[in-house]
C-alpha cells in the first residue's frame, strides 16, 4: 500500500431523529467510503464503533444513516455485521394511507 494513501472516512453530525417532530439525539452518519483496496479489512467496522463510541460520549441516544437499497453490500454489512435494524422512521415502514396515497417508492431505507 501506498504509504499515507487515504483508505477512507467518515462523514457524519449531531442532529435529531426528525426535524418536525425530534424526540431523540442521533448521531447522523451521512457516508462511509472504504478504499476499495481496504475492504474486507475490518476499517468500515472499526469507522462504525468509533461513530458508535462519539455518539455514546456526546450523550446521543442512538447512531443512524440512510443506505440505498440497490448498495446491497452496504445494506448487508449494516443489517447483518454491526446488527442495525430498520428504523421506524424509514419510508418503508410507512404504509400508502400514512402518506397520502400517491407516493414513489423510496430508493432507500433508513438504520
Amino acid at each position: 500500500r501506498e504509504r499515507g494513501a487515504l483508505l477512507g472516512f467518515a462523514h457524519f453530525r449531531f442532529d435529531v431523529n426528525d426535524d418536525e417532530l425530534p424526540t431523540e439525539e442521533v448521531l447522523y452518519v451521512y457516508e462511509i467510503q472504504i478504499s476499495s483496496k481496504a475492504r474486507g479489512c475490518g476499517l468500515g467496522r472499526r469507522l462504525m464503533a468509533i461513530m458508535e463510541m462519539i455518539a455514546m460520549r456526546s450523550k446521543m441516544r442512538k447512531v443512524m444513516l440512510t443506505v440505498f437499497k440497490s448498495n446491497q453490500a452496504a445494506l448487508g454489512f449494516y443489517l447483518n455485521k454491526m446488527k442495525y435494524d430498520i428504523d421506524e422512521s424509514s419510508p418503508s415502514k410507512f404504509t400508502e394511507d400514512e402518506v397520502g396515497g400517491n407516493h414513489e417508492q423510496a430508493d432507500y431505507e433508513i438504520l
